[in-house]
């Protein structure tokens, strides 16, 4: 699940944050025309914005249950060992901000795993109530908002202040296209700096995807799958339906441009909303994969996909570091020069570019070159690294 959720993440930040600045679209709905273009910017909102991130951190948020049983059964300081491995993740989503991209979850997930660690002892029940309530809350702010709004009259929308945010995009394709690694270093700290706000957001959704994947570990849905099958076929149901339904209808509302009138409060009311549709789609991804992954043929195809995931900590930086070569002016220099269709293209590439280099390694090492790191800076000593050769026995 791992290795296909790291597609989806691929294919949304080489989208948002590599080939061009995420203000492009602010200026311009359709900045790259032609119907290729624009039929990848619809699916790419329709079918990958924020679903694979929302699926990577449910299986983030199972992967620390897992590991704290894991630590448990061998009579580890679980919590202890949790929180250093937390730490080490920080520091490596850090150094991925200062050197390579600004765009990193790492040091996200590391903030919401402290979080999650509180929660690792609780019963199902009571994570499903907070999970809730976290779901609820964009609901009810969006709502509460919306009603403001309406009863102090305003009827419109308060156009964005282009000039500023052109100068902005023109900088940004000055420096990431053409500056040296310096350059675009300093730069990348101030424009995080300038997102930094948008990570809220980011880390509470985040959290309680990881608060999902949890309660679904502690239910058994993925030790026993075969035990869960309605269980799957609802949430692949809801998510189909709720989900995707969700998000096209606000797509179409964003889409028109109503900027009064009753569609622009559908709209604003609709937007407190999208963080749950969104779940209900990655959801419904998770839940179709672990159906078709039941099929013994279909799970020899995807093989391939477990190594990709056994190491998706390393794939995901040697993502950043290909698209950083291809798009910065240390590079190739293609940012903000290529089109939706083009940039689909290049994340296929890539893509299919992991799949025999992680068949390889995974072949002769037990983990990837950062997951090796991870695990001896969290164990404070240097990990087995070599797969032991397994030889036939002498005739």
């Amino acid at each position: 699940m791992r290795g296909f959720a790291l597609f989806g993440v691929l294919m949304v930040n080489l989208e948002d944050w590599f080939r061009a600045h995420p203000y492009r679209y602010t200026v311009d709905p359709h900045p790259w025309p032609g119907a290729a273009n624009i039929a990848m910017e619809h699916i790419l909102v329709l079918f990958f914005e924020n679903k694979f991130f929302s699926l990577f951190s449910l299986l983030f948020g199972i992967g620390l249950g897992v590991q704290m049983e894991r630590a448990e059964a061998r009579g580890a300081r679980a919590y202890r060992l949790l929180l250093r491995r937390l730490a080490v993740l920080f520091v490596i989503g850090a150094l991925h901000v200062l050197l390579i991209w600004m765009g990193d979850i790492l040091h996200i997930y590391a903030i919401g795993g402290l979080a999650l660690l509180f929660f690792l002892r609780r019963k199902t029940k009571t994570i499903a109530i907070v999970c809730a309530c976290l779901f609820a809350l964009p609901v009810l702010i969006g709502t509460g908002m919306t009603i403001a709004r309406y009863v102090q009259g305003e009827s419109g929308i308060t156009p964005p202040d282009l000039a500023e945010i052109r100068a902005t995009i023109d900088k940004a394709v000055q420096i990431y296209g053409h500056g040296t690694w310096l350059e675009i270093a300093r730069f990348r700290v101030t424009d995080y700096i300038d997102f930094i706000g948008s990570f809220l957001p980011a880390i509470v959704h985040a959290f309680a995807m990881f608060l999902i994947g949890l309660a679904a570990w502690k239910h058994g849905i993925l030790k026993r799958p075969a035990e869960h099958r309605t269980a799957l076929r609802r949430t692949l149901l809801f998510g189909t339906l709720f989900g995707f339904g969700m998000v096209l209808a606000l797509h179409i509302l964003i889409t028109i441009k109503a900027e009064a009138g009753p569609l622009l409060w559908m709209r604003r009311f609709s937007f407190g909303f999208f963080p749950a549709a969104q779940t209900a789609m990655a959801l419904a991804y998770g839940a179709a994969l672990v159906r078709i992954l039941e099929r013994p043929s279909v799970r020899a195809r995807l093989a391939p996909l477990g190594a990709m995931g056994r190491m998706a900590l390393s794939n995901y930086l040697l993502q950043s570091l290909l698209c950083s070569f291809i798009f910065y002016g240390f590079g190739l220099g293609l940012y903000d020069r290529l089109g939706p269709a083009a940039g689909a293209l290049i994340a296929i590439a890539i893509y299919s570019l992991h799949i025999p280099l992680s068949r390889a390694w995974m072949s002769r090492f037990r983990f990837g070159p950062v997951e090796w790191l991870w695990r001896s800076l969290t164990y404070g000593k240097a990990q087995p690294m070599k797969l032991a050769l397994t030889r036939a026995p002498p005739c």
